[in-house]
């Protein structure tokens, strides 16, 4: 009896641990924020930002949809165009440029960084579009 006790403890401790440094993996949420914008625009463009979303993946399209509870959004009409946002207490950050006009045609670059880290850089031509970056816990 006292050595099924004592082999009790030791797997209650050893998965215990296990649990907990796979949580600890986790637990630690992103700080900040950063989104510059450089390019040029004839038109008006719409830069949302927001780390107050509910984001759902669809398997059938294979991509995200986002539904955005809070946002703040510009409106760019000079460039270049940079923001930082705190983002610590949901370690989540969503961000949208759109150019809503469709007859011209945006040269323009996004670039995020996530606690310094470069994450999303990308240089497009967009005319009735917009181009996306999420950013959750898990790094999609």
């Amino acid at each position: 009896m006292i050595r099924f006790r004592a082999a009790l403890v030791a797997l209650c401790t050893l998965s215990a641990a296990a649990c907990d440094s796979i949580l600890d993996s986790e637990t630690t949420f992103a700080e900040r924020a950063e989104v510059t914008v450089t390019g040029s625009s004839p038109v008006p463009l719409r830069l949302i930002m927001s780390e107050r979303f509910v984001a759902t993946f669809s398997p059938e399209q294979n991509r995200w949809s986002v539904s955005l509870v809070r946002a703040d959004t510009l409106n760019v009409t000079a460039f270049p165009v940079a923001r930082s946002y705190d983002i610590k207490q949901y370690g989540v950050f969503f961000v949208r440029l759109a150019n809503p006009d469709p007859d011209q045609t945006a040269d323009v670059t996004m670039r995020v960084l996530i606690d310094g880290r470069e994450r999303f850089n990308q240089r497009v031509l967009i005319r009735d579009a917009s181009i996306e970056f999420l950013h959750h816990l898990g790094g999609f």
